[in-house]
């Protein structure tokens, strides 16, 4: 009996070691794919920046939004309201104007409406325009005598002053009428100059200066100060809608006329549905108490694709892919062919002093780019003048490199040897075993070292530039979008366009060759 019961609490003990570890198992399931949900959201991260700022303009990048939005706008194709304004710096018309005390003033006209003519006071701006229901046809401008001013000397000892403004009359000379200007009369003789032609001489006349009509100009006002009324609204304009709050709890979808100061001045609407209404003034003051008491913009999605295609048309992508692929195909061809024959060499044949020739190669790998660089630029420029060309981009490949050899070696060196030796007794030599038998079998490896060495190529920079720079029309991809970069600084929605663009070709190939690319970085234990 004890035993049994000892039994029992055994199984029910293992019974919560295993729940124990199934939940344990569960948590570290779960931190496990935590972890990996925030590293893919921040490695792509910047991909998905760049492909929201991609379709979005100047303003829309500063805005909080995360997608591209730009506000709805009404447009107003109503009359304006008030019927009248008075613009800054806006000239008006002076008129003699009478008071209901029969005083007259000098007032100026800013409307002539169908009950009433609008007038400003130009000596009293300030208390702003003002309603006179009389007869507008009655009144009488306020003119000046226009005058003309002689700015030369050769009449000096006529009698005419440099500079001094002189009274225009219509006078009749010669059976013509004339517009002359009068400096001198003596008795019923004066004495004109031609404003067209002032050089021409001076004019004598005879007669009475009353049969001589006097030029006048009307006076006008020039308004210096505020708009008024500050709030007009005019029409074939456009104003943003609004989310507006009102007293009841509600909201009202108004279109903003004229914002206004917060605390200060009173932000004017309009009602789309109900333009009858007019102008309506809001204050934030009644909702003071509530957290968000202001009007909010209404938005809506507003993607502007065609920057990919300005920045296609600017960069001038279509030349500059065909270079990229020419440099990086080319490239990808010599790269597969001399590393594939020197892998093949250090794995299949019995070379003297083969590991250290193999650990020399590899050394090259910790060489820095910028220990060869000046000898490799003084060779390509100076002794065999390539410069301006693709050949410093491409020839190089045909002669292998460390990494990809070593990626390659990892892999032929897993292949049996058997399959070799059973070639050989076929009669295959060498190089038939290289095309018939290895190479089937490696296809994973080269096509990594393809995909290795395109991406290098389309991403390179440095060389590209120093290489190309006197020849523009073979630049690549990368030198192409940087120089579009220097010229473009000030608009980075189009920047992050051409980039996502520059991008397309790189991602599409790797997933195409993502199964036997994977496959063969994992077999070769080799990871770039």
């Amino acid at each position: 009996m004890a035993t049994t019961t000892q039994t029992q609490k055994k199984r029910k003990y293992w019974g919560s070691k295993k729940i124990i570890a199934r939940y344990r198992n569960l948590g570290l399931s779960a931190l496990l794919f935590l972890f990996t949900t925030l590293l893919l959201i921040g490695y792509l991260s910047p991909f998905g920046y760049m492909g929201v700022t991609s379709v979005k303009t100047k303003p829309q990048i500063t805005e909080k939004s995360i997608l591209p939005q730009s506000a709805v706008i009404y447009h107003y194709d109503g009359e304006q309201y008030p019927e009248w304004s008075v613009l800054t710096g806006t000239r008006y018309p002076l008129y003699y104007v009478p008071d209901e005390n029969s005083a007259i003033h000098e007032w100026a006209l800013i409307a002539t409406l169908d009950e009433e003519t609008i007038f400003l006071d130009p000596a009293n701006a300030r208390e702003g325009a003002f309603e006179w229901a009389g007869d507008p046809s009655a009144l009488e401008p306020v003119t000046e005598p226009e005058t003309f001013a002689y700015v030369g000397t050769g009449y000096r000892e006529e009698g005419v002053v440099r500079g001094t403004p002189y009274p225009l009359y219509d006078v009749t000379v010669d059976g013509g009428m004339q517009r002359l200007a009068l400096f001198k009369s003596e008795g019923d003789t004066h004495f004109f100059l031609n404003p067209d032609d002032p050089e021409g001489g001076i004019v004598e006349w005879q007669g009475d200066l009353s049969a001589a009509t006097e030029i006048e100009r009307p006076l006008t006002y020039t308004h210096r100060g505020k708009k008024i009324p500050e709030v007009v609204l005019q029409p074939g304009m456009d104003y943003p809608l609004y989310e507006v709050p009102t007293v009841d709890g509600g909201t009202q979808r108004w279109a903003m006329v004229q914002e206004g100061v917060p605390g200060q001045t009173e932000t004017y609407f309009i009602d789309p549905e109900n333009l009858d209404a007019g102008l309506l003034a809001w204050s934030e003051q009644p909702f003071s108490d509530e957290q968000r008491p202001n009007a909010r913009p209404v938005k809506q999605y507003d993607a502007h694709w065609e920057n990919f295609s300005y920045a296609w048309r600017e960069v001038g992508f279509p030349r500059l892919l065909f270079n990229t692929i020419g440099i990086a195909v080319l490239g990808m061809i010599g790269t597969v062919i001399s590393c594939t024959l020197v892998a093949y060499a250090f794995t299949r044949f019995p070379l003297p002093f083969k590991g250290a020739l193999f650990m020399v190669l590899i050394s090259t790998i910790i060489l820095p780019k910028q220990v060869t660089l000046v000898p490799t630029y003084f060779v390509f420029s100076q002794i065999l003048g390539w410069t301006g060309t693709w050949l410093p981009l491409i020839v190089p490949h045909f002669f292998a490199n460390a990494y990809n050899v070593l990626l390659l070696r990892q892999y032929f060196s897993t292949l049996p040897i058997e399959l070799d030796e059973a070639a050989m007794i076929d009669g295959a030599g060498p190089f038939r075993i290289l095309i018939s038998v290895i190479i089937p079998q490696a296809w994973p490896a080269i096509v990594a070292v393809s995909l290795f060495h395109f991406v290098f190529a389309w991403n390179d920079y440095f060389e590209p530039l120093i290489y190309t720079l006197g020849n523009p029309s073979i630049r690549p991809l990368s030198v192409g979008i940087q120089v579009f970069n220097f010229v473009y600084d000030q608009q980075p929605q189009l920047i992050q366009a051409t980039a996502l663009m520059g991008l397309v070709i790189p991602v599409v190939l790797f997933f195409l060759a993502q199964r036997v690319f994977m496959r063969g970085v994992i077999m070769t234990g080799v990871d770039k």
